[in-house]
């Protein structure tokens, strides 16, 4: 966030996307990383990226074929063009240019289907019975229902949680430049805040599990970890809030009396807020999803990641665009509005969450006493028969 801001000028706003826009990509790279793992390389090789097997090549390759499909509308739109270009008759207009690039779109549409005809047509293909193709359809299409079936099961709780990495993704880029503009800065390195938010996720923990008597509630521990959310955010509007008043009356950022500490609380409770609705939806996750797909979990969820940081490119993108909320520097932006808005947006979801969680996830969580009851009611007729 900080070479990217120094590095173009100033410009808040870009600094801010660019940012989220890396972080979302390594959150969404990781399901095709995990996928081309267990299908093709191995984990290791993965990991390691062993150049002397050229079998990774595949994954270059299927991101080329995706770019060329994408291709498709704009090789229409050139077509179109070119014709309307190049007709100068006298009832020339631009409905009849898009009618015949339309056909001439289709020439190589049609030709391209016709060679993939041509060479599954000359590929030989194995001899199995009727019925053999039957079961294997049969099997297949269980397990893809299965599947799908579970994961939609997880659509509204991850419809939810999308507000924690939107809050995350403003801890890594907002949260940081706020830093740059507070006394004391250059007393310690803005990595010392990522080292905060760390240990506070694995503290959180600990101390969770240590100090309540709900440890095995797993969608009450999500719904902590979204107030924690909200908490953070609400810090943060207070500190930016009375940061851009000192600013105002003082005329000069460099000599705010506020210090860079009380950026803590808000990195720790964004620590408390990541650990628990982690490790709490990932439980959730695998206790709701099939089987064929639960080593997956962290795969997906890192998807889940992917939209919230994008849709914080989006909400900064359009306020920027409609209501001027930033400007190119901290100092010249309603980042306290902006703030604000995350602390209402946080309310609202949280308020959902609790609706959703009581109504698609209930019973759910695993019970200890009945457990403990159970076991003891084993042990006792074990006694019996004995």
């Amino acid at each position: 966030m900080w070479y990217v801001t120094y590095n173009e000028d100033g410009d808040f706003v870009r600094s801010a996307v660019l940012s989220n826009i890396q972080d979302s990509l390594s959150s969404l790279f990781v399901i095709f990383m995990g996928h081309s793992a267990d299908t093709f390389f191995g984990r290791f090789r993965t990991l390691m990226f062993n150049l002397y097997d050229v079998t990774w090549l595949i994954v270059i390759a299927i991101v080329l074929l995706a770019l060329g499909k994408s291709g498709d509308t704009i090789l229409e739109y050139v077509l179109t063009d070119l014709v309307d270009e190049v007709d100068t008759s006298g009832n020339r207009n631009k409905k009849r240019s898009l009618e015949r690039g339309v056909i001439w779109w289709q020439i190589p549409y049609a030709s391209g289907a016709i060679v993939a005809i041509l060479c599954s047509m000359n590929t030989p293909a194995q001899e199995s019975s009727s019925e053999t193709r039957r079961q294997e359809n049969d099997g297949i299409t269980q397990d893809d229902i299965r599947v799908v079936r579970s994961l939609l099961r997880m659509f509204p709780m991850w419809g939810t949680l999308i507000v924690v990495p939107l809050t995350s993704a403003v801890g890594s880029t907002f949260y940081i430049e706020q830093f740059s503009y507070l006394r004391g800065n250059d007393k310690i390195p803005a990595q010392m805040f990522d080292m905060i938010q760390d240990l506070s996720g694995f503290a959180i923990l600990i101390l969770y599990s240590r100090l309540t008597c709900v440890r095995q509630n797993e969608k009450l521990k999500i719904g902590v970890g979204m107030l924690c959310s909200i908490i953070s955010c609400v810090f943060a509007w207070i500190l930016e809030f009375y940061r851009l008043k000192e600013v105002r009356e003082v005329g000069d950022d460099e000599n705010t009396s506020i210090s860079f500490l009380w950026l803590v609380s808000q990195f720790c409770i964004l620590g408390f807020m990541e650990g628990l609705t982690e490790e709490g939806s990932l439980r959730v996750f695998k206790s709701q999803i099939d089987e064929l797909i639960k080593s997956y979990r962290e795969e997906y969820m890192e998807v889940v990641m992917c939209l919230g940081k994008l849709v914080n490119i989006f909400l900064i993108l359009i306020l920027d665009s409609q209501l001027r909320w930033f400007g190119d520097d901290v100092n010249n932006t309603h980042l306290d509005r902006y703030y604000l808005l995350l602390v209402c947006l946080c309310s609202v979801n949280f308020v959902i969450y609790c609706c959703i969680a009581k109504c698609f996830y209930e019973g759910t969580e695993p019970d200890p006493h009945s457990a403990k009851d159970n076991l003891q009611l084993r042990e006792s007729t074990h006694a019996t028969n004995g």
